[in-house]
């Protein structure tokens, strides 16, 4: 639940260029005490979380061309419960109210392809219709969302909120451990990434008279991309070039839960992603292009009052 937000689908972008109101106060549970976080949402409440995202990519062809560039995101999310019939089932409507991002790069031309790609990805987050997605004994589901590759890094950044993998499934002390397995689509790639998350209850107190829970994540995965699924594989294979590529992800994450509800309130977390692409061309004569690309993005992630009308 918010605990992977990043940005994987810089990638695409990329390899293109290379070819409700707060309870009562209440005091803090001891360190030995053991909670039980299961969403209890009501329908019809609505929240608001703000979402601050700076990333730092590397890029490395064939050993002695380097070019780099940072991204930076301001968003604004609104995610309305559409549904809540007992603990821990829910659907939910989620939208971007606000998204921007700069780009600098010492590089024009990376930077004049990140800029137009990040434009666009922007504008379609905003402009896209909301998605739906409903989560029912922690099993996630996407309900429904605008179709398009568009607006698939939009839906893959509100999923990664609503999502409750990243929560214990029964009670916990600090110190409780747990792992879970999934897979994560790949924005703007016809691939996924199967992740494992080892997770961990490292801390209960109290924020403003309400009692929290701090869960840290890590996560990690790796495996081939098909030769299909790289952004313009199609026409390097009518030129008779072959993208062969991997792909690697590790992050670490905080995150803090209200415990009386497992609403989360704040969340940070770092990203390392790396991609490597080896471009084989049958003729004249054989040839190999290897590309490496190495990504940092951090995220923080604040529960923030309804905008001003």
């Amino acid at each position: 639940m918010g605990s992977i937000i990043r940005r994987l689908s810089l990638l695409p972008a990329l390899l293109l260029l290379l070819l409700p109101a707060l309870p009562a106060q209440a005091p803090p549970p001891s360190a030995a005490a053991q909670v039980t976080l299961v969403p209890r949402y009501t329908a019809g409440s609505r929240f608001y979380y703000a979402v601050t995202i700076h990333s730092e990519v590397n890029t490395t062809t064939n050993q002695t061309q380097h070019s780099s560039a940072t991204l930076d995101t301001q968003a604004e999310i609104e995610m309305h419960i559409l549904a809540a019939s007992q603990p821990g089932t829910f659907k939910a409507e989620m939208r971007f109210t606000r998204y921007h991002t700069t780009v600098a790069s010492a590089d024009a031309a990376l930077q004049t392809q990140l800029e137009q790609k990040s434009s666009h990805d922007d504008a379609s987050a905003v402009a896209m219709t909301p998605a739906r997605f409903s989560v029912s004994a922690g099993k996630f589901t996407l309900e429904s969302r605008q179709p398009g590759s568009d607006y698939d890094q939009a839906v893959d950044m509100l999923s990664e909120l609503v999502r409750t993998e990243d929560l214990p499934s029964g009670p916990v002390g600090v110190g409780a451990q747990w792992t879970r397995a999934r897979n994560r689509d790949i924005p703007g790639m016809n691939a996924s990434l199967p992740i494992t998350l080892h997770c961990s209850l490292t801390a209960l107190g109290n924020d403003q008279g309400q009692p929290v829970a701090t869960i840290e994540v890590h996560s990690d995965g790796a495996a081939d991309l098909p030769p299909g699924s790289l952004p313009g594989a199609q026409e390097m294979a009518r030129q008779g070039a072959v993208p062969m590529g991997k792909i690697s992800s590790n992050t670490v994450s905080s995150s803090q839960f209200r415990v009386a509800d497992a609403v989360l309130l704040t969340s940070s977390s770092e990203t390392h992603s790396q991609v490597s692409i080896q471009l084989i061309s049958p003729s004249p004569t054989p040839q190999s292009t290897e590309s490496l690309i190495h990504s940092t993005g951090t995220v923080k992630l604040e529960r923030v009052g309804a905008p001003r009308s």
